[in-house]
């Protein structure tokens, strides 16, 4: 995930986030007012899945940065630099790869 995207969707998890809290505490006051059970609820799987999203986004946003500021301290990170979730420490080869196969004379 390139970092724009790794931005961008940050941004946008967040405050999703926050709705499906929010829709839940609603949903657990209209069900405690039905059932009286103060107890609480289960997580939606569906808030569940966005926090986990948003855990591993955070991640992968700290490890480029981390990455980034080793290779070129005190610059901007380019937002079509990216960083692989599975692996954090590969890097994305560029697109003028050197042949490493010696040329025959002719």
């Amino acid at each position: 995930m390139n970092y724009g995207h790794i931005i961008e969707k940050e941004q946008a998890l967040s405050p999703e986030i926050d709705e499906l809290v929010e829709k839940a505490n609603r949903c657990d006051q209209d069900e405690d007012k039905v059932y009286q059970d103060k107890a609480g609820y289960e997580i939606p799987e569906d808030l569940k899945f966005k926090q986990n999203q948003l855990a591993k986004i955070k991640v992968a946003k700290q490890s480029l940065e981390q990455r980034e500021e080793q290779l070129n301290p005190g610059k901007a990170i380019d937002e079509k630099k990216q960083i692989s979730f599975a692996d954090t420490d590969a890097r994305i080869m560029g697109k003028k790869a050197v042949s490493i196969m010696p040329t025959m004379p002719n």
